[in-house]
């Protein structure tokens, strides 16, 4: 229902009720009356002033009616009013949380939001934690030396022992034991050679000592040396053959950044002899990706 056309058209209906009440009450003051015999010769109403006695009646009822519509047309024009401002208001609410969601997230998630920039930063401090664990382990590695080792050059006849580096770091403190096994059962502990701190990729030379054999056709040891990093043993077989010295050499490391026993280099000479394969027993097969060579 128009609420609109029922209020207008009640309004000109009170209008209309309200005129012809105003005029029909003067109509009726001034109707004369006249004396019935009938009753007494009382004064009453000519027909003329009883028809405009019973239109003014109807005005008043009509004028009521106007009214009453009138104030219910206002009634539901006000609470649609209302529901339109609250649908309004709500619309307006609605709109604005969109642009402060909008917003927050133009400040959390937008190029230059908070959580792009603390994935930023949280990518440099990663960056920033990997360089400075990369340089403490690089330091690390300078100090102790890392899984560098020395590896004893040796056979009869030789002036001195030379001690090969091999690695990507300096080894610091370092000590040979070297256990001749022709002479385990008269010298089980060996000879120990304090061999010192040593330079990537150089070697130390240091005299022979008491109980190195410096003649002979072959010279087979055990050679367990320490240092700052942690320990590794050499095995070493050295036999003459018609044109030198055929060689066989592996290294064990037993590093202190190691879980376990690793085989860091492995040479055996082609020109070594066979019927000298069994001073190659502690050779035994190597699981997984062959050894490099040793020098």
């Amino acid at each position: 229902m128009n609420y609109e056309i029922l209020k207008t058209v009640s309004q000109i209906l009170t209008y209309i009720g309200l005129s012809v009440s105003s005029i029909l009450t003067w109509i009726n003051l001034h109707f004369k009356t006249s004396q019935d015999p009938d009753a007494g010769h009382r004064k009453i109403l000519t027909p003329a002033g009883k028809a405009a006695r019973i239109f003014l009646v109807i005005s008043f009822v009509l004028t009521i009616c106007s009214a009453i519509v009138q104030n219910y047309a206002d009634s539901q024009l006000r609470r649609a009013a209302e529901q339109r401002g609250t649908k309004a208001i709500q619309a307006a609410l609605e709109e604005q949380h969109k642009l402060y969601v909008n917003e927050l997230e133009q400040q959390f998630e937008g190029p230059n939001g908070v959580i792009p920039k603390i994935g930023e930063q949280a990518k440099a401090l990663k960056a920033a934690e990997s360089l400075i664990v990369t340089q403490s382990s690089e330091t690390i590695n300078q100090f102790t030396g890392s899984e560098s080792y020395a590896v004893l050059m040796y056979a009869p006849g030789q002036g001195s022992l030379l001690f090969a580096h091999v690695g990507k770091y300096p080894l610091y403190g370092v000590s040979a034991r070297i256990a001749d096994l022709d002479q385990m059962p008269t010298n089980l502990a060996g000879v120990t050679v304090p061999v010192g701190d040593m330079i990537r990729e150089h070697a130390n030379i240091e005299s022979i000592p008491a109980g190195i054999p410096t003649s002979g056709d072959h010279f087979n040891a055990n050679v367990f040396f320490t240092a700052r990093n942690g320990d590794w043993t050499e095995l070493l077989r050295v036999i003459r053959v018609n044109d030198g010295w055929a060689r066989a050499i592996r290294v064990m490391g037993r590093f202190t950044s190691l879980k376990k026993e690793k085989v860091m280099c492995e040479t055996i000479d082609p020109k070594f002899p066979q019927n000298a394969a069994s001073v190659l027993n502690e050779f035994k097969p190597v699981d997984g990706p062959k050894p490099p060579r040793c020098l």
